[in-house]
């Protein structure tokens, strides 16, 4: 029996080709089923990109953004799965009814999050046979909380994510794989590009793992000393880090 999962992302993110080279590659992975995309195009993520960019504070970073939501690209991650007789869903929220009906029609055994910026909700979490996974952009059990990619290039720590089982508890759940990237001392946007190529190939692994264990078997992914818990940068954070010499 093959493993039958569904990938859910967002419509815009700030990665460079938002996120193209992870979700295309996979939509003819025989362990995707197909793809849901959560709809978060807004003026506001134009505005904050032109922001960015124009205050001098993140310029690369802030016309990704901009671009990213002006150009979404919608339209080839839709072909690429149709193309293959694969599933696609909008939804504005994951654990709408609607949404819950549809991924339930599906018989699923996993869930996959990457990069939709999501809370999935308990019911989310119970639909699928083996549960959900989530990729977090940060090396676990270390590295908690959100934009830790951005964190590890301003303190120069390592720098790469980790593809975990999801609970209701955030950045929580057995370790699958923890993969380092090789951080770019220079950019942080080439970084993060980089590391999503690194994204589509793991994952990939993962989901065969899987499949051949028929089950999520991990590690535990337990809070230590050296824990760290991050939140989003501030403006003057994107200052500090192009201060730093590292391009953003």
């Amino acid at each position: 029996m093959t493993l039958k999962s569904i990938l859910v992302t967002s419509e815009v993110t700030f990665v460079g080709e938002n996120y193209h080279q992870v979700i295309l590659s996979l939509a003819k992975d025989p362990h995707v089923v197909g793809l849901v995309i959560i709809r978060n195009r807004a003026p506001l993520l134009s505005a904050l990109g032109f922001i960015a960019a124009a205050t001098g504070a993140a310029p690369r970073f802030g016309f990704q953004l901009f671009k990213n939501n002006l150009f979404p690209g919608t339209e080839a991650k839709v072909s690429a799965y149709r193309d293959v007789g694969k599933e696609i869903h909008f939804t504005e929220d994951i654990n709408e009814e609607k949404t819950l009906s549809f991924l339930g029609s599906l018989d699923l055994d996993l869930i996959i999050n990457a990069r939709s910026r999501c809370f999935f909700r308990e019911k989310v979490l119970a639909l699928p046979r083996l549960g959900c996974i989530n990729i977090h952009h940060g090396l676990l059990p270390f590295q908690r909380g959100v934009m830790c990619d951005f964190w590890a290039h301003m303190h120069g720590e390592p720098f790469g994510f980790t593809v975990h089982q999801m609970t209701k508890k955030i950045d929580d759940g057995p370790i699958l794989r923890v993969e380092e990237v090789r951080l770019s001392s220079k950019s942080y946007t080439d970084s993060i590009f980089e590391g999503s190529k690194r994204e589509a190939i793991v994952l990939a692994e993962v989901l065969k793992d899987i499949d051949s264990k028929q089950a999520l078997v991990g590690s535990p992914n337990l809070k230590t000393p050296d824990t760290k818990y991050w939140k989003n940068p501030k403006l003057m954070d994107f200052y500090r880090l192009r201060f730093k010499g590292i391009k953003v």
